[in-house]
């Protein structure tokens, strides 16, 4: 009976531990603060979403992170963002920018929002 138990709690923890490498490789990254400017002007692209004819806007911006590093990031929305909003973009390395969120000035790390003004 101990064995059976000893088997199945290691091939919980060799699945469990799979799961957990995949969704971090996948959907955890940096947080990357950025500003959107009126010169920031996106590229716009027809696409079709649920059968419905809807525009993307693809937005190439410089982020910083909270110690204050840059990145060029990139990502799409289909939503028109207002000018002077500031966003946090979640960013992984293997798929780019994977969301992001709109932010209040009060919440931008200080080290970011320097670099950001």
């Amino acid at each position: 009976m101990k064995k059976i138990i000893l088997l199945y709690s290691a091939v919980f923890l060799i699945i469990g531990g799979s799961a957990y490498s995949w969704y971090k490789s996948q959907y955890k990254g940096d947080n990357y603060y950025v500003r959107i400017y009126d010169a920031y002007k996106p590229s716009e692209k027809e696409v079709y979403k649920k059968g419905k004819k809807v525009i993307r806007y693809t937005y190439t911006v410089q982020g910083f992170d909270e110690k204050g590093d840059s990145q060029i990031l990139k990502f799409s929305t289909f939503y028109k963002i207002k000018p002077y909003s500031y966003l946090e973009i979640f960013y992984n390395e293997e798929n780019g920018s994977v969301d992001w969120v709109g932010r209040d000035r009060s919440e931008i790390p200080k080290n970011a929002l320097e670099q950001l003004q």
